[in-house]
C-alpha cells in the first residue's frame, strides 16, 4: 500500500481548506515581504477565482500570492516561490498561472486593481497581448 502524498499530508494538518489557504497565503507572503494590503488582495483573488477554475486550492493560493505580489511590484519568481514552499511544506508548489489566468484576465486585473502589464505574464501568454 502506498503512502500519502505530501499534498494530502499537508491538507490533513488543517481542519478546513480555509485555514490551509490562510496559512499558505500568510506564510508565503511573509516570506517574500508582502505588505498586509497585498495579502488581502491575494485572498480576495483566491475567493473569486477558486470557484471558477479547476485548480487545486493549495496551488490556487500560491498562484494568487504570486500574482498579487508581482502586480504590486514585489518581486516574486517562480523558482523563488518553489524554494519557499519547499522549505515551508516539504514539497514544491509551483505557480502555474499560465493554466488559467488568460481566461480570467479581466477578473484578475479588476480584483488586483492592476493592468495586465503589471502581471508576470510570459511566453505565449504575453505574446497574446502584444499581438493585439
Amino acid at each position: 500500500m502506498m503512502g500519502k502524498t505530501p499534498q494530502t499530508r499537508l491538507k490533513e494538518q488543517y481542519d478546513s481548506y480555509e485555514s490551509l489557504i490562510n496559512d499558505i497565503v500568510h506564510s508565503l507572503s511573509t516570506s517574500i515581504g508582502m505588505a498586509d494590503y497585498i495579502r488581502i488582495k491575494a485572498i480576495e483573488l483566491y475567493d473569486k477565482m477558486q470557484p471558477i477554475t479547476h485548480t487545486l486550492p493549495h496551488k490556487m493560493a500560491v498562484d494568487c500570492v504570486y500574482l498579487a505580489a508581482n502586480a504590486e511590484g514585489v518581486r516574486a519568481s517562480v523558482r523563488g516561490i518553489q524554494a519557499i514552499t519547499k522549505g515551508l511544506y516539504g514539497f514544491n508548489i509551483r505557480p502555474e498561472t499560465h493554466k488559467w489566468v488568460m481566461e480570467h484576465i479581466d477578473d484578475v486585473c479588476e480584483t488586483l486593481k492592476c493592468n495586465m502589464a503589471d502581471l508576470p505574464l510570459r511566453g505565449r501568454i504575453a505574446s497574446v497581448d502584444s499581438s493585439e
